[in-house]
């Protein structure tokens, strides 16, 4: 019975989907916030760079301090900067967790995938149930017994390790 293995499967696959869902959304929003600091930051480098001529210029028809207001500026573009690098940083980190985790989960689901396998029969190839042994639940199988015939009726073919003699009498 495979049931646990299933439900446990689809928990799997849903934590892998959340993760991949809540990583996405990260990322747009973190490329929303970059644009917007970018933004910022060349909207400050222009006003500094008209602020720049005006002092080489020496303009004295200024309105206000322009040196106040160069320190301003200057403050507003590198808290963009700061901003900008703290949101590249939180991208790198974001992103090795995510692909830890991913990885991480992606193998339990493999390794649950590959437990539901080993636990099933599967028929090496197509055809009708000739001969099922007489099992019980909890009873010891060994490796590679043979549980099942399977015959491929249009091809009169049978897949089994023993035939006994009386039946090979009585096929047709």
């Amino acid at each position: 019975d495979t049931e646990e293995l299933d439900v446990a499967i689809e928990a799997m696959k849903e934590k892998l989907k959340k993760l991949t869902d809540e990583y996405q959304a990260f990322c747009a929003n973190a490329e929303e916030k970059k644009t917007v600091l970018q933004g910022d930051m060349d909207f400050a480098e222009g006003v500094l760079g008209n602020l720049t001529e005006y002092m080489e210029a020496e303009i004295t028809t200024y309105p206000g301090d322009m040196h106040a207001d160069f320190d301003k500026w200057t403050g507003i573009y590198h808290k963009a900067e700061l901003d900008l690098n703290i949101l590249l940083t939180e991208v790198e980190q974001k992103t090795a967790f995510y692909q830890l985790d991913y990885s991480y989960y992606n193998a339990q689901l493999q390794d649950l995938l590959e437990e539901k396998k080993s636990s099933s029969l599967y028929s090496g190839m197509g055809g009708q149930i000739v001969g099922i042994q007489n099992l019980y639940i909890g009873q010891r199988l060994n490796i590679k017994e043979s549980l099942i015939a399977v015959a491929d009726m249009s091809r009169k073919y049978i897949k089994c390790e023993y035939i006994d003699p009386r039946f090979l009498k009585t096929a047709y």
